[in-house]
């Protein structure tokens, strides 16, 4: 083994021989050990004996075969949350150890023995003897705690803590014990019902009618929004249209294809043309948007998943047909190739639907068997997760769909989902519950992200600013964009500015209330919320121009509605159909009137 200080891995290699006399393939499983010693215990910094931190798999190997398999093991997964007292990672001062083994358990064992100890038992209570050669161990003099005090993403903020609302004992007179490895005795739950009384504190964060008009003095938006009008929108007025020729826009959609995100001068330019409506009309999700006419922006078309790309517009296309194997059964190969297998034919039917975007995958944690999106969710390991998530979505990336993973966060439960409250501390949140989202936005580069119904802690996570504002943009650097979960009776969905203000750039399945809400704000002269809609409206033109949206677009491309003549026929027949119908119920009722008039 070598560590790679460029990179930031551990570069494990490992010569995997088949002595079998079939052929076959063999998964290289890595397991950590990392110190747990008296900073851990009074900081209640909680660690596993034995964590995930790579795997591999062969390919088929014959009698007698070898092969040599590199696996790299990021440290930055030997790191721990402190939320207590570093409020920040960091590396544990001691004993480290990387094992290989068939699973935790055998990885387990081969730690001991190269401690010098006894090993596990197993299911009858035999002693199990590890092996002291398939261990890597090193000692690290000194607590780090500042190898990942900001981003390891390169963004230079200063990672801390943004959750402590997540943590019911954050709120006052709230005492509850958490599991600790130091005294499972006195800290292993019971089975007694546990019930909260809800304080006023608490009922304030469950709130969420929480803006109040911000900023009714900027005028910077008055001269600005809507440039390629023929006529001024000072007054907000939301139905101005477009000078007929367009002669004053200067710069279309696909001509923004290459411009970086941070370049604030282009975008503030370009987004400067659209009307206060057309930003809007961004907003409302119907599988999709209609496009913008005047800018050349393209109608795009979003599906969802259950194990196949559904599109409720597109059943001609029959993409219900054809389904896929759940998340868990592709977790089950553990096999990165396969992954990026199913995230490209995925991808394939998604093309094949007009589909530039799909909400796909789950990055929540199988905490139970009976969580009702298991199916979609990924798995109960947070690092096995984030692999899978990041090798599909960088696949359905490259070929130009946009791959939305779902719910973000802590939805451990499909059943009273809506507004389920999820508690648990910083550390948790970080190490397992966020894992799998940062694996796929990140390091997959997949452009899409659906929130939860759910609640992270008592804040509706639709509107967690800290969730998806502080953490997932700015520390993490995400470039992609935030939807709500679809339509929903629910009345906590339907504060749209505190969703706008928190990070939300488009409502999945929803076209009216949303809208509504923000043209009154705007109209009622809140700039800053007009700010947050190009904020929205950038985020998700940015994403569309990196899917295959900008596919056969030029900077003449002009955006024009027809009516196909298959359609005027349909409408045409449909109108036949329907007045021959009333010709019909005309003649009946005269026919039925005549025979009562003779009989009477």
């Amino acid at each position: 083994m070598e560590y790679d200080a460029e990179k930031d891995v551990y570069n494990v290699s490992v010569k995997v021989s088949n002595i079998g006399d079939y052929p076959g393939r063999s998964v290289v499983q890595v397991y950590a050990q990392t110190p747990y010693g008296v900073y851990e215990k009074q900081n209640n910094v909680e660690k596993s004996a034995i964590q995930l931190v790579g795997f591999a798999k062969t390919d088929v190997l014959g009698e007698n075969e070898s092969v040599t398999v590199e696996i790299p093991v990021k440290r930055y997964f030997l790191a721990s949350y402190d939320a207590n007292n570093a409020k920040g990672y960091l590396l544990s001062a001691g004993d480290y150890y990387l094992s290989i083994g068939d699973d935790a358990h055998d990885a387990i064992n081969n730690v001991l023995a190269k401690q010098g100890k006894s090993g596990m038992t197993d299911l009858f209570g035999n002693l199990e003897a590890g092996d002291a050669s398939k261990v890597y161990t090193w000692n690290q003099a000194d607590l780090d705690l500042s190898s990942y005090n900001e981003s390891v993403y390169g963004t230079g903020v200063e990672v801390t803590n943004r959750f402590d609302h997540v943590d019911i004992n954050s709120y006052e007179n709230q005492s509850y014990t958490y599991l600790s490895r130091k005294d499972w005795a006195n800290t292993y739950p019971t089975i007694e019902k546990m019930q909260v009384e809800l304080t006023a504190e608490m009922a304030n964060d469950m709130d969420c009618d929480w803006y109040q008009t911000k900023d009714t003095t900027s005028d910077w938006y008055k001269d600005t929004q809507g440039a390629h009008e023929s006529v001024s929108v000072s007054d907000f007025n939301q139905t101005t249209s477009h000078a007929s020729d367009n002669s004053d826009v200067t710069k279309k959609f696909i001509e923004m294809k290459d411009v970086a995100f941070d370049d604030d001068e282009a975008w503030n330019a370009f987004l400067d043309q659209f009307t206060v409506s057309e930003l809007i009309s961004l907003y409302p999700d119907n599988n999709g948007y209609a496009g913008v006419a005047a800018l050349a922006v393209p109608a795009a078309t979003r599906g969802d998943d259950g194990t196949c790309v559904l599109q409720a517009h597109l059943k001609a296309y029959d993409t219900d047909g054809l389904a896929w194997p759940s998340q868990v059964v592709v977790s089950c190969t553990w096999n990165v190739d396969r992954y990026a297998d199913h995230g490209s034919m995925v991808a394939e039917q998604a093309i094949f639907s007009d589909c530039e975007e799909i909400w796909w995958g789950g990055g929540n944690m199988h905490q139970v068997p009976w969580g009702g999106r298991n199916m979609q969710y990924y798995s109960e390991d947070a690092v096995l997760a984030y692999y899978e998530g990041a090798a599909e979505a960088k696949a359905l990336q490259a070929k130009g769909v946009a791959y939305s993973i779902k719910h973000m966060a802590l939805n451990d439960t499909e059943a009273h989902r809506e507004s389920t409250a999820t508690f648990c501390n910083e550390q948790a949140v970080r190490e397992i519950y966020l894992r799998s989202f940062e694996g796929t936005m990140i390091e997959g580069g997949g452009m899409g992200c659906m929130m939860g119904f759910n609640r992270m802690g008592l804040k509706f996570c639709p509107t967690d600013y800290n969730l998806m504002t502080k953490v997932v943009r700015q520390e993490w650097g995400w470039k992609g964009h935030f939807t709500t979960d679809a339509d929903s009776g629910i009345a906590v969905k339907d504060h749209y500015l505190e969703q706008l203000i928190a990070g939300i750039d488009y409502t999945c399945w929803e076209q009216t209330a949303g809208p509504a809400a923000i043209t009154s704000a705007i109209n009622g002269g809140d700039g800053y919320i007009l700010q947050q809609m190009r904020r929205a409206a950038k985020y998700t033109l940015y994403v569309d121009l990196h899917t295959i949206s900008v596919n056969g677009l030029s900077a003449n491309t002009r955006m024009i509605s027809v009516t196909p003549a298959w359609q005027i026929a349909v409408i045409a027949a449909d109108v036949c159909v329907g007045l021959g119908a009333v010709v019909c119920l005309a003649l009946y009722a005269v026919s039925a009137f005549g025979k009562k008039r003779a009989e009477a």
